[in-house]
């Protein structure tokens, strides 16, 4: 009966080993996606401004961005899923015009 308990014992510590193994395999895969579905935004977003950029500049105004907020549903929908409504973007663009340029 002991040699029986040790074995399932045994049995039960390699089935536990193996769980814990795969929850760390799935959270890096989940990491994985997740830098993935960062990387495709970011691309998607230098698209949308690039397309927003009416007068060729190769920079955005404040106009710009508040004409592309209210013309372009892609970059609407890309800031509501950051949760950024039409009046957050002042101040979005203010921080990112870090030299102050208006661009």
């Amino acid at each position: 009966m002991t040699v029986s308990l040790g074995v399932m014992n045994l049995i039960l510590a390699v089935v536990v080993e193996k769980a814990a193994e795969a929850r760390e395999n799935d959270q890096e895969r989940k990491m994985e996606q997740k830098e993935n579905e960062r990387e495709r935004n970011m691309i998607e977003l230098a698209i949308l401004c690039d397309r927003m950029d009416n007068d060729g500049s190769g920079a955005l105004s404040l106009k710009e961005m508040l004409d592309g907020f209210d013309t372009d549903m892609n970059f609407k929908s890309l800031m509501a899923f950051m949760d950024i409504e039409r009046d957050d973007m002042q101040t979005i663009f203010k921080v990112l015009d870090c030299d102050g340029s208006g661009e």
